[in-house]
């Protein structure tokens, strides 16, 4: 289970997210959407590629990402800035 949006899945109950989390996790894949919460797994390693220029980039070039489908740290604070200058 790789979903990006764990609130896509059919049945959510602790066992289910757990497993998502850990296969997620396994793939060196640290966050993931569960609506319009994200949540971060501590990988306990160095992950350089995870917050490098290349991917920072990803997020400031963009028009519109919808955070459950790239769920990163750099979306969030992206969507929340530009909500931000949307409402004031």
């Amino acid at each position: 289970i790789l979903a990006n949006d764990l609130s896509q899945l059919s049945l959510l109950h602790e066992p289910e997210l757990l497993y998502a989390l850990e296969a997620r996790f396994e793939k060196d894949l640290v966050y993931t959407s569960t609506g319009p919460v994200l949540l971060a797994v501590n990988p306990f390693r160095s992950l350089p590629h995870l917050y490098d220029f290349a991917r920072l980039h990803f997020f400031l070039d963009e028009a519109e990402i919808e955070a459950s489908t790239h769920p990163h740290v750099f979306g969030t604070a992206r969507n929340a800035h530009r909500s931000i200058l949307r409402t004031g």
